[in-house]
């Protein structure tokens, strides 16, 4: 809730974790840290949980990442391995529910995905 970052600086993230810690050819993630990010660390306490994100199905298909909320903002933060497709929000209010997210990723998910 008190990450302060743009959402090309998010973008810049999501594509490192999504290309094993890789950016415009310069490593910026060590692969190593990567793996851990997206691996499970307490399998059997919450199979989907990695460090600073969590797998999850959604109506875009299997995602990983991060969402979240503070009193009048909410992001999210998604990556589908599937395609390598990856979704930055960064919205003014607060949301009701799961649906509105997921209606605006899913959206986002299949117009990236015919880019």
């Amino acid at each position: 809730a008190t990450l302060r970052a743009s959402a090309p600086a998010l973008a810049r993230f999501l594509i490192a974790l999504a290309a094993g810690g890789t950016v415009d050819g310069k490593t910026v993630l060590m692969p190593a840290s990567v793996d851990q990010m997206r691996r499970a660390q307490w399998p059997a306490l919450d199979p989907d949980r990695g460090l600073g994100g969590t797998w999850r199905d959604s109506p875009s298909g299997r995602i990983y990442g991060r969402q979240g909320t503070e009193f009048g903002a909410t992001s999210s933060i998604y990556w589908r391995p599937d395609d390598g497709v990856g979704v930055v929000l960064l919205m003014n209010g607060d949301l009701a529910g799961q649906a509105p997210l997921d209606a605006m990723q899913t959206r986002l998910f299949s117009e990236a995905a015919n880019y």
